[in-house]
């Protein structure tokens, strides 16, 4: 809803806002409609650059999974004794995401 908003509302509410601003100062036509395009303008591309700028400093969907590393543990008597799994994951943010995981149980078979 807040997205809809911000993409749809805005710049036309803005834009209506401004031609009524003109209409009630009975502004000449020529100047009332580059007015208003030009608020639309402004705020279209305000919005644009905010919306940009959000995503570039939020860590949401930056870090991404590539795959999955199985190593086995092969004991003396080649027996399997442990598998350990690796998650490849990359980071697509422009600071730095750190992640460290463990797991605290480990299955033996």
């Amino acid at each position: 809803m807040r997205e809809t908003v911000r993409v749809y509302v805005w710049p036309g509410a803005l834009t209506v806002g401004a031609g009524v601003m003109g209409w009630l100062q009975e502004v000449p036509l020529f100047y009332w409609t580059v007015g208003v395009i030009l608020a639309f303008a402004g705020a279209t591309t305000g919005l644009l650059r905010f919306d940009e700028w959000r995503y570039r400093n939020s860590a949401l969907h930056k870090l991404v999974f590539r795959d999955i590393r199985v190593t086995r543990i092969v004991g003396d008597d080649k027996r399997l004794v442990a598998v350990r799994l690796g998650f490849g994951l990359e980071s697509a943010a422009i600071f730095p995401i750190q992640f460290k995981g463990r797991f605290k149980d480990s299955v033996y078979g």
